[in-house]
């Protein structure tokens, strides 16, 4: 799991619309299941004729996703999982689940204190 900015990296490359583009962007490059070039293409095709004063914006708002994935700090799915049951067991005893956020370090938790106990 990583976290992207997509909005704000949208407006960054002058397609303040094209989130998805950062968020196609940031899958792509963390995943590399399809050739950048081709997704790069596709949307060219896609913004062809009237359109095509978007293929720019967009091709640099799927760039800055490309570059935030790569540079994100990741969770292995053996965090994930920790991070998971953490919030599920919260929970169950009726109380907030402690927010946690990965870190490449590991789990790191911001409590806030409940009524009368502090975490």
């Amino acid at each position: 799991m990583i976290k992207v900015q997509a909005r704000e990296l949208a407006q960054e490359a002058g397609a303040p619309r094209a989130a998805n583009f950062v968020m196609l962007g940031a899958y792509a490059g963390a995943t590399d299941v399809v050739p950048l070039a081709a997704i790069e293409q596709a949307i060219a095709e896609e913004f062809a004729g009237d359109k095509a004063k978007f293929v720019a914006p967009s091709i640099a708002a799927f760039r800055a996703g490309v570059e935030a994935a790569r540079s994100a700090a990741w969770c292995s799915e053996d965090l994930m999982a920790k991070v998971l049951m953490k919030r599920q067991r919260g929970a169950r005893r009726g109380g907030h689940p402690a927010p946690a956020a990965c870190t490449s370090s590991g789990i790191r938790s911001r409590r806030r204190p409940r009524s009368r106990n502090t975490w």
